[in-house]
């Protein structure tokens, strides 16, 4: 049986007699927010075309468009975006509808915005559409109360005007941009601008949204710089990893990060798929256990390349300190408690693919180069290995000639043990040439040498350098 209305309509025969234009109709639009990082990660840049046409001819204004009548307003959200940028499959969220009855001078025009996030790393050519004479990326500032957006020639700059009014019981403040340049946003984009980046501040708080700014693959430090640009403030590097630890896997390999100099673990995120999180694993360690031999008199990024290989390849990493009764002299001139120290200060600012490092000190009981206690040594120091990490067998790296090596031990340990190159000999350094750097004052050159967190150590080492003895000796 067919429902009717009071006037005994049914739904066809009411829409057969129904008139739109007895009603007044809005039109409807979108504007898109498009963000990405600067090359540099040192900020966001939006997006922005400058208008052909009245109204608003010639001002700065967000990619948008008209709703076509065919089309939801996410259709014609990523219609623009692709016509803008060339890009699908991007991050889109929808913003804000923006509703006051005067915003556009043409006619009551409702506005849906959204907001857009480009990975890094990308090449998106701002281009101009048959609407706009000029499209440009800016820089974002939002500081002190300012937002300020520039380019090389152009700057729009606004305060922040907070207001504050009532919802329920509850007080709740808002900011308006109040312009102080020359050149303003068309429409009320600065506002849809100032929600966005508020938006995305919040969000990247309490969801992942910061992985869309970045590539399928990334290192931790560039996540972090990214992070940090979205809230606003520094973050603790521990912390940090603390909060992404169960959003990224490792990738096994290393490459250079945008805002550092040292190299870096490669991950990415973990697509919460679970079908995908299978092949998604880490690849199995190739060894249990690899140990490390290094004097680190200093520490320099050699040792760090060394270790990093060694983590990438085995489950369990134990890091030597040896000559750790030496100090003083020429040769050896930082004391045990410094070296060790700062080699752990060290690994735990590094990403080390999930491997346990240790790190313990080893007594010399001879001159290097001693030939005629060379067996002896090597029996020592295989029985505080074992002693260290509870098992007989191990990878031992070295950064030289194995056969060099394999001389300290006696056959019966040498069943025991996998001698391997290291990738140190990749690296053009050694820790004569950072004394050298010392000794010669040479600051920029020992920068580039050693990690970022022995930096700060430049006089203090200097200076026991400059006071130690020429000879070494022999432990009695």
């Amino acid at each position: 049986m067919c429902k009717k209305d009071e006037n005994g309509l049914t739904e066809q025969e009411f829409l057969a007699a129904y008139k739109p234009g007895d009603y007044d109709r809005p039109s409807v639009t979108v504007d898109i927010m498009v963000i990405r990082m600067k090359k540099d990660l040192s900020c966001m840049q939006i997006l922005l075309i400058k208008r052909k046409a009245h109204p608003e001819i010639c001002k700065w204004a967000l990619p948008g468009g008209f709703i076509n009548i065919d089309e939801s307003a996410y259709e014609a959200a990523c219609r623009e975006l692709k016509e803008e940028t060339s890009l699908t499959g991007v991050y889109l969220e929808q913003l804000y509808t923006m509703s006051k009855p005067d915003r556009d001078p043409r006619m009551r025009i409702i506005d849906i915005s959204y907001i857009a996030l480009l990975p890094y790393g990308y090449e998106q050519t701002a281009v101009a559409g048959d609407d706009a004479k000029d499209a440009r990326w800016f820089d974002i500032d939002l500081s002190d109360g300012i937002l300020k957006f520039s380019d090389n020639t152009v700057e729009i700059k606004y305060s922040l005007k907070s207001e504050k009014f009532k919802n329920g019981i509850i007080t709740v403040e808002n900011f308006v941009p109040v312009s102080i340049s020359s050149e303003a946003l068309a429409f009320d984009h600065g506002q849809i601008v100032l929600e966005g980046l508020m938006r995305i501040k919040n969000k990247a708080e309490y969801t992942g949204i910061v992985y869309n700014l970045v590539p399928p693959e990334f290192t931790i430090p560039d996540l972090q710089q990214v992070y940090e640009v979205l809230i606003g403030k520094p973050v603790y590097p521990k912390a940090f990893r603390d909060k992404i630890s169960d959003d990224i896997i490792p990738l096994n390999k290393t490459e250079k990060p945008i805002t550092g100099r040292r190299m870096a673990s490669v991950y990415r995120y973990i697509n919460l798929d679970t079908s995908q999180l299978e092949s998604e694993k880490p690849k199995e360690k190739k060894y249990e256990n690899g140990v490390i031999l290094t004097r680190a008199q200093p520490f320099h990024n050699g040792h760090l390349s060394m270790i990093k290989q060694a983590a990438s390849e085995c489950k369990n990493v134990l890091v030597v300190i040896g000559s750790a009764n030496k100090n003083g002299t020429k040769r050896n001139p930082f004391p045990i408690e410094y070296r060790k120290d700062v080699v752990e200060k060290i690994l735990r600012a590094e990403e080390l693919y999930g491997a346990n490092v240790q790190v313990i000190s080893l007594s010399d009981w001879s001159m290097e180069n001693a030939t005629e206690y060379v067996k002896e040594w090597g029996t020592f120091f295989y029985c505080n290995v074992v002693n260290a990490i509870g098992e007989k067998s191990f990878v031992f790296y070295y950064n030289d000639n194995p056969n060099i090596a394999k001389n300290w031990f006696d056959k019966d340990i040498l069943k025991h043990i996998s001698i391997k190159s290291s990738g140190r000999t990749d690296v053009d350094i050694s820790s004569t040439m950072v004394r050298e750097m010392l000794l010669h004052e040479e600051y920029d050159k020992f920068k580039k040498a050693v990690p970022r967190e022995m930096w700060g150590d430049f006089k203090t080492l200097r200076k026991m350098l400059l006071e130690a003895d020429d000879e070494d000796f022999m432990m009695k």
